[in-house]
């Protein structure tokens, strides 16, 4: 099984065409993230697609990872 199939699991990515932004969020979020309600997991935002497929590929889509990520890139 590929890397970025396995890596993307757990993860949903939607274009929002309105603000032009690339969203990344945790499946147990679909509700909150089409609600506007506050999210359980890490919700990330790009203009890029790229950014967010290899923010999945350097962490595994692993939500520990992806947590220290965002906190050493902020």
């Amino acid at each position: 099984m590929n890397l970025m199939i396995k890596s993307t699991y757990d993860w949903l990515l939607h274009f929002n065409p309105y603000t032009q932004m690339w969203n990344l969020f945790h499946k147990e979020d679909t509700v909150a993230y089409w609600n506007g309600d506050e999210f359980k997991h890490p919700h990330i935002k790009s203009h890029n697609l790229d950014t967010l497929k290899s923010i999945l590929e350097e962490t595994s889509g692993l939500e520990d990872k992806i947590i220290e990520y965002i906190n050493k890139h902020v």
